[in-house]
């Protein structure tokens, strides 16, 4: 209902995305001091006062409202693949730009960074990935599937700019490799401008663009991708999967993830090195992230700002402050 759309025989991936935001208890967004949860009112720091910057991440308009409601406006991470997953056809472009605006009028005034598309073909997507391929991890994900469907690409952009209107609101490019992609999508991005501007369509101009650290290579060339992306962002879990080559579907592999490997943190490390050094806004997320055990590591490599769901929230905080 918050979205305007009925959607008719979802799947069970959309509606356990809908179930999770409901069951997560939040009450209605307000940015109100008065509604705010009192561990909520708090800053974010750790026990010896060094200070953290909380953002939200989120896969649906519920999940944005429910952050506003705790008075974290700043939209770390918004995940796309929804409107994607709902029907057989893609999305429209008007449905797209009516539920960016949606999230863009649910974080009051905050920033939102909208993460382009980034799925692999074991979610059956048929108009993004015909069959399923034989290692859909290592395959046609987040970015290389956007740039072998480039009029999704530009759909997408083409949205993003319409909704952002007026806002503040950023473009993170998922599983990039090198610098290529980045440009490559900067390069569309300012070709849709271009075609707005002739259409004589109201969007934002200027418009940010990051990129989201997840493969190894993304890692070697850091120094490079931080010198031209306007900000990064760390995929925790994805990182951790690609480096240490473990397939998270395999039960006992995946026990290798439930702590952070000490070349993981050596390369974490070396990202926030970077990353300071370039003036650049480096964040990260993922269920590894958010893990208490591992937020002394992570705070350790110099990581300070980390993008959460709402209903992590205030055990990541309690975990912070111990």
């Amino acid at each position: 209902a918050t979205e305007g759309i009925l959607r008719v025989n979802p799947d069970e991936l959309v509606r356990a995305q809908y179930t999770e935001a409901a069951h997560a208890g939040a009450p209605k967004a307000s940015t109100e001091a008065a509604e705010v949860p009192e561990w909520a009112r708090q800053p974010a720091h750790t026990q010896d006062g060094e200070a953290l910057v909380l953002e939200a991440s989120a896969g649906n308009l519920p999940e944005v409202e429910q952050a506003s409601a705790l008075g974290i406006t700043n939209v770390g991470m918004y995940r796309t693949e929804l409107l994607f997953l709902t029907d057989a056809l893609p999305p429209s472009r008007d449905a797209l730009v009516q539920h960016y605006a949606s999230v863009v009028g649910a974080a009051h005034g905050g920033r939102v960074t909208f993460r382009l598309l980034s799925v692999d073909s074991s979610l059956g997507i048929r108009y993004l990935h015909p069959q399923k391929e034989r290692n859909p991890s290592l395959g046609r994900c987040g970015i290389r599937a956007l740039l072998a469907q480039p009029h999704l690409l530009r759909r997408q952009l083409q949205a993003i700019s319409i909704a952002g209107h007026g806002a503040d609101v950023r473009i993170a490019v998922p599983f990039v490799l090198d610098c290529a992609d980045l440009r490559r999508v900067r390069e569309v991005l300012f070709e849709e401008r271009m075609e707005l501007r002739r259409t004589g369509e109201r969007f934002q101009a200027a418009i940010p663009v990051g990129v989201v650290l997840e493969t190894p290579a993304s890692l070697l060339g850091v120094r490079d991708l931080a010198a031209e992306a306007d900000f990064l962002l760390l995929n925790l879990d994805g990182l951790q999967q690609h480096v240490l080559a473990v397939d998270r579907e395999d039960p006992e592999l995946a026990k290798a993830l439930q702590s952070l490997h000490p070349y993981v943190l050596r390369a974490l490390a070396k990202a926030c090195e970077v990353a300071a050094g370039a003036g650049r806004e480096l964040a990260v997320f993922g269920a590894s992230a958010q893990a208490a055990d591992n937020l002394p590591l992570l705070i350790g490599c110099g990581l300070r700002r980390f993008v959460l769901p709402p209903a992590a929230m205030q055990e990541f905080l309690e975990t912070a402050d111990e």
